[in-house]
């Protein structure tokens, strides 16, 4: 039976928790450094890594400028003599990146590099060996502990994933899951730091409670704003009781008013004493205010 070559990815502390780096940029990292065993560097395409993750090139593109910005990779490309057509690609890699320069082999390594694995553009590079790659061997088969002081480190990434579905069940608002978990793993790096954000978390939701208008930000953006770094208010609001109505001012009603006085009734001699000055007041005769008045009736 032919011997299959063994490879095993490589994700070093300095590159697992580093927060400016994507959880997938840094499975790549893992990715490129089984590729590089043989060699010493890694000559696969964007294409095919963009079919091993079933992403687009684009995104493979943003993961390796991560990975180089902060020099955890080296890239060289190779053009066809005289065209600006890429005839190959190397990608450097350390074993256990540092601020030092990455290791390259020697110029006659890639010199002496057989040209009939990389004939055309770089959309027809092949992996070379890619048949004998299984995702069992590719992924995580070997992870190298470079961390020289793990005391307050949260070693096992099980440990942060357990806490955060304590805090998901915990939270009253369940929407987008998979961005709070992301930002819950970029926040929390050490026990100290868990442990400060539980007491912010059991605050928050003592706040929730406490004030029943409070409507709470989505759990996402609440860990990538560091709200669980606030102080809350968690005075017990005062109870308002029953409704009452407003007092009103009673002022004295004039006693005319609340018990009016009874008109006198007139004599017949005083009404038809009244009547004739009204008469002589409109220039009409008695009889005439009379008839007026049987009219109006």
């Amino acid at each position: 039976m032919e011997n299959q070559k063994s490879y095993y990815a490589i994700i070093p502390a300095i590159v697992r928790y580093d927060n400016d780096l994507n959880g997938n940029a840094k499975l790549l990292y893992g990715e490129l450094t089984a590729l590089a065993n043989e060699k010493g560097y890694c000559w696969a395409t964007n294409l095919y890594f963009a079919n091993l993750y079933g992403v687009s090139k684009r995104t493979i593109i943003s993961w390796m400028k991560q990975l180089e910005k902060k020099k955890y990779i080296n890239i060289r490309v190779f053009y066809k003599p005289n065209s600006k057509q890429v005839e190959r690609r190397h990608i450097y890699i350390l074993q256990f990146p540092t601020e030092s320069d990455f290791y390259e082999p020697s110029e006659e390594n890639f010199i002496t590099y057989g040209k009939n694995d990389h004939e055309g553009s770089e959309e027809n590079f092949t992996t070379h060996g890619e048949e004998n790659f299984t995702e069992n061997n590719t992924l995580f088969n070997n992870t190298v502990n470079n961390t020289k002081d793990k005391k307050n480190s949260v070693e096992q990434s099980s440990t942060v994933s357990d806490s955060f579905e304590e805090i998901w069940k915990q939270f009253p608002k369940k929407t987008n899951k998979k961005k709070a978990k992301e930002q819950f793993i970029k926040k929390i790096k050490s026990e100290q730091d868990l442990e400060t954000f539980r007491k912010g978390f059991d605050n928050y939701l003592k706040y929730i409670d406490l004030n029943e208008w409070y409507h709470p930000q989505e759990l996402f953006r609440w860990i990538r704003d560091d709200r669980f770094n606030d102080e809350y208010d968690l005075t017990p609001p005062k109870p308002t009781g029953s409704y009452q109505r407003p007092t009103v001012r009673q002022e004295t009603i004039p006693e005319g008013i609340a018990n009016p006085i009874p008109e006198k009734k007139l004599s017949p001699e005083k009404q038809l004493e009244l009547e004739k000055q009204l008469a002589e007041t409109l220039g009409i005769t008695l009889e005439e205010l009379h008839r007026q008045r049987a009219e109006e009736k």
